[in-house]
């Protein structure tokens, strides 16, 4: 979770909310330059959340499980592992907030000033215009497998003090930069052609790669899989999808050792073999470098 301190540029707070039907864990972290509010919640039925904000920002709110309706502004309705970038005003905004199958819900949201994003984003005109043109302007997204390797890495991180604020503001600018990225891809996306034989071959080989992660393949394998050449596998799978076969395969691998290592049900070595590591210490260094932690530091 979000480490606590004491520092005086980084704030760390923590909320338990025990609603009529739901329960309800924030904690909220504030540096120099960013606000970061992390969202856990429990609930047997869909329940009322109002949030007054005490500033004018530029807000992404990322929901990881579960969704939410808005009732008293149009068009901020998030739904489950999807994310939504606004303008967000210093008046309340009323969410009704559902939950997932197991009746949990989870969100992250980064807040920064505007003159942050026009400042990261000066060159890129279009960008801007298109989220700043008028105040009811918005970005609405899938999260994909990248925004969720950086989501974790952001509220899970070894780091406390100064270093954790210098962590913490690197890299809300590089989610601000992969928000942009993600941008760019649906721009060049809506603009490729693809046959929908090639599309649904795309898709299939995707959901062959998601059952079969932990398995090692070759582009060349994978391409006969599919029923379609080397490049045009490469070109559209990262066209469809926002990455390569490899990167998509070994972000799945992370994240599902991940979760395994958060049910403190297996050992490291267990984890390895599973998600397709014949060496432990092969699997620890690739975790690191993936979430800047070894595994035996992940915070359950």
């Amino acid at each position: 979770m979000l480490q606590e301190s004491s520092k005086e540029n980084l704030q760390v707070e923590k909320r338990h909310i025990n609603g009529a039907n739901y329960t309800m864990d924030i904690t909220l972290v504030n540096t120099s330059l960013v606000s970061i509010k992390h969202g856990i919640y429990c609930a047997n039925q869909d329940f009322y959340h109002t949030v007054l904000p005490t500033k004018n920002s530029i807000l992404t709110y990322h929901s990881l499980q579960g969704s939410s309706l808005t009732l008293n502004h149009e068009n901020l309705n998030v739904r489950e592992q999807a994310a939504v970038l606004f303008q967000e005003s210093a008046v309340p905004y009323q969410h009704i907030m559902k939950t997932n199958a197991e009746q949990k819900g989870e969100f992250v949201e980064i807040a920064v000033n505007k003159s942050y994003i026009t400042n990261l984003f000066e060159q890129e005109k279009d960008y801007l215009e298109e989220l700043l043109a008028t105040h009811s302007s918005k970005l609405i997204y899938n999260l994909n497998i990248n925004d969720l390797q950086l989501i974790q890495q952001l509220i899970n991180h070894p780091y406390q003090g100064k270093l954790a604020e210098h962590y913490l503001n690197n890299k809300v600018e590089e989610a601000h930069l992969l928000q942009y990225h993600n941008w760019r891809h649906n721009k060049t996306h809506n603009k490729l052609k693809l046959h929908q034989k090639d599309k649904q071959a795309l898709y299939d080989i995707k959901s062959y790669i998601t059952k079969h992660f932990n398995k090692d393949f070759t582009i060349q394998e994978l391409a006969l899989k599919a029923g379609i050449n080397q490049t045009k596998l490469k070109v559209g799978f990262k066209a469809l999808f926002g990455t390569t076969t490899f990167k998509y395969i070994h972000d799945l691998r992370m994240q599902r050792a991940l979760e395994m290592i958060k049910s403190r049900d297996y050992n490291i070595y267990e984890v390895a073999e599973y998600v397709g590591y014949k060496h432990s210490h092969h699997f620890s260094t690739a975790f690191k470098k993936y979430f800047g932690q070894l595994p035996t530091q992940v915070i359950v």
